[in-house]
């Protein structure tokens, strides 16, 4: 029964074609179809500059796609590894407001401002991609903020710094200038007793003893007042300790001085001190730091002389 109705469905098929064939012709309102003769069809123009402008354009435009939802990529994989690891110090929505951070000293940072400590830039500016993956790699010694470089893949670490770059709307709106990046130049003249001299008259002519102390010690006067943006107490740096939480290479000191830490009273130093003293001032610093003990050798990792 099923196949005598298949049959049938495709007599009456064929039927209707033959009938279409034959009357449409006859019918003068009907839209009539025709192939293209050979001797009408003409061979379109060659694209012109604009149009291989535009095609320059169109490639341009999808380059920045394919950059686009390559970095969405990136910050969702960062999204659900900034779950696990990060988020019990500075909140789900990026604030610093975690489980873990009461009690805290000092507080996670809050990536919603934008506001970075460590950079490679101008005071003010936002960080280097290169500036947020060193911290995430590296940790910040005397701080819960630990090392992960042997704990993430270098991808899963940048795929970090895309996701905290995404709390803020900063990096979209602003960005980071060539010329915002603070060149560091060659360590001359090498640590001497002179450099070192008139690394401790600079030290004393800008009056950083006012917030770290004669010694060093972040005991200077001015410490027991010093706040962040944010109104919260902050401590001075303690350079006897030689744990620095920028890094502990001359470079890493330098870069500190003369780009500041943006959010705290620490200031960039670019405008007032000579290039000549910059790293005379690095040199004297250094002879703050005291050695440290056993305890802190193992606990932090201190390289063994």
């Amino acid at each position: 029964m099923a196949i005598t109705q298949v049959l049938k469905a495709r007599f009456l098929r064929r039927q209707f074609v033959s009938l279409f064939a034959v009357f449409l012709p006859l019918c003068p309102g009907c839209v009539r179809f025709e192939s293209q003769s050979d001797d009408k069809f003409e061979v379109p123009p060659a694209p012109s500059s604009s149009v291989q402008e535009d095609d320059e354009g169109d490639i341009e435009a999808l380059v920045a796609r394919l950059e686009k939802e390559t970095r969405r990529v990136k910050e969702r994989r960062g999204a659900r590894l900034y779950r696990t690891t990060c988020a019990t110090c500075h909140g789900v929505s990026g604030r610093g407001n975690g489980p873990s951070s009461r009690g805290l000293d000092p507080q996670p940072r809050d990536f919603t401002l934008g506001v970075f400590k460590w950079r490679s830039t101008e005071s003010g500016s936002l960080p280097l991609d290169e500036d947020i993956f060193r911290t995430i790699s590296r940790g910040i010694p005397g701080t819960l903020m630990v090392s992960w470089k042997d704990l993430l893949s270098e991808e899963q670490r940048w795929d970090l710094v895309a996701h905290v770059k995404s709390f803020s709307s900063r990096f979209e709106e602003e960005g980071v200038e060539e010329e915002e990046i603070v060149e560091i130049p060659e360590e001359t003249p090498a640590a001497t007793s002179e450099s070192i001299a008139r690394g401790k008259e600079v030290f004393e002519f800008n009056k950083c003893w006012e917030c770290h102390g004669r010694g060093g010690q972040g005991d200077g006067p001015s410490a027991a007042t010093l706040k962040d943006s944010r109104g919260r107490p902050i401590k001075p740096f303690d350079f006897t300790l030689g744990r620095y939480r920028c890094g502990g290479t001359d470079r890493d000191i330098y870069r500190t001085f003369f780009t500041g830490l943006n959010g705290t009273p620490m200031p960039s130093f670019a405008d007032t001190i000579s290039a000549e003293d910059r790293w005379p001032l690095v040199h004297y610093v250094r002879t703050l730091q005291r050695k440290p003990g056993f305890l802190e050798r193992v606990m932090f990792k201190v390289p063994w002389p």
